[in-house]
């Protein structure tokens, strides 16, 4: 499998790969701005890797690994989502957006992405935030609550490049985003936390 982790962070995506298995040889691109956090995740890369038994290599920005046939790749790029191309030719399998597409605009990243895809690929965005919070208990004061959520939601949107971003509607902006773009959406639902 050929996959690209858009705003990879330290590295999480690779963890729950490893766990989930089926696979003999996965090439993971993991993309991140900020070089520091990368650097996190290769260090966590390669413990993990060997936590789960590989032989690792580490080449530059690549962090290379095997175990009874298997193979792992996995290359750490630092590059702002709005310049990046990827190298990869013939597209990739899955795209994975983990708490990032209410970061960025939504139709461009859709559009993009679907560039990035192979013929079948899977984009995968998870925790996209939709303007659903509720507090409880209640507050007796119902007006401040509705005043303080509404200004969380406003503190959310913003644009980059001029573009509206996902922000506190990214899941609504993102499904019409994703259907407009031409993607058969074949799942999403709501992703509730109890904090």
């Amino acid at each position: 499998a050929a996959i690209l982790d858009l705003g990879c962070g330290t590295g999480a995506s690779l963890r729950r790969l490893l766990a989930a298995g089926g696979f003999v040889k996965l090439e993971l691109t993991a993309i991140d701005r900020d070089a520091g956090v990368l650097a996190v995740a290769r260090d966590a890369a390669v413990r993990t890797l060997r936590e789960h038994g590989f032989s690792v290599a580490i080449r530059d920005d690549m962090v290379q690994a095997g175990q009874q046939g298997r193979q792992v790749t996995v290359r750490h790029v630092a590059a702002d989502l709005q310049d990046f191309e990827p190298g990869w030719q013939n597209g990739y399998d899955a795209v994975i957006a983990h708490a990032l597409m209410d970061l960025l605009p939504a139709p461009v990243m859709a559009r993009r992405i679907l560039d990035w895809l192979a013929p079948g690929g899977l984009f995968y965005a998870t925790l996209n935030y939709d303007a659903g919070t509720t507090l409880f208990p209640v507050y007796r004061d119902a007006g401040l609550e509705a005043a303080v959520l509404s200004c969380y939601d406003a503190s959310m949107e913003r644009r980059a490049g001029g573009l509206t971003c996902g922000g506190a509607q990214t899941g609504r902006r993102l499904h019409a985003a994703l259907v407009s773009a031409g993607y058969a959406v074949l799942a999403y639902g709501s992703s509730d936390w109890n904090i």
